[in-house]
């Protein structure tokens, strides 16, 4: 049976596979994907939920991504106390993101520099952090 940690791990290591990748509104590929993606298409690879890209609206922001992600993990009270494999949102009124933590770094599917990065969790990435949830695990 593979363990939490291993999980964990197949997580990062799924979303790191896209570094590189453009940034693409909408996109499930590694020809193109956008912050959402780069969390469902890693989620769904460790069959955590069944993935249709043919409804990108159901896994949009809100309460469709929220209450996936809240199937399998809880939000923390403090952002301040991350674990790698921890999600984490951005909410600017109506302008969200989500980024994965590492244990060192964050990666993301950045639609300004309109590519997936990793790059460290500097002051200004962890002071915008709006929420992160953590896996429970089983």
């Amino acid at each position: 049976m593979i363990t939490r940690e291993e999980k964990i791990d197949n997580f990062i290591q799924s979303a790191r596979s896209f570094v590189g990748s453009p940034f693409k509104h909408q996109g499930r590929t590694k020809n193109g994907i956008d912050c959402i993606g780069l969390i469902i298409i890693p989620l769904n690879e460790l069959g955590f939920f069944s993935y249709d890209n043919k409804n990108y609206k159901r896994y949009g922001f809100g309460d469709g991504l929220i209450e996936v992600i809240k199937k399998y993990c809880y939000e923390l009270d403090s952002p301040y106390k991350l674990e790698k494999g921890d999600i984490l949102l951005y909410s600017n009124g109506r302008s969200q993101h989500l980024a994965i933590y590492t244990g060192n770094s964050i990666i993301h599917a950045n639609n300004k520099i309109g590519k997936v990065v990793e790059h460290s969790l500097d002051n200004y990435w962890i002071t915008n952090i709006s929420k992160a949830f953590r896996y429970r695990g089983e």
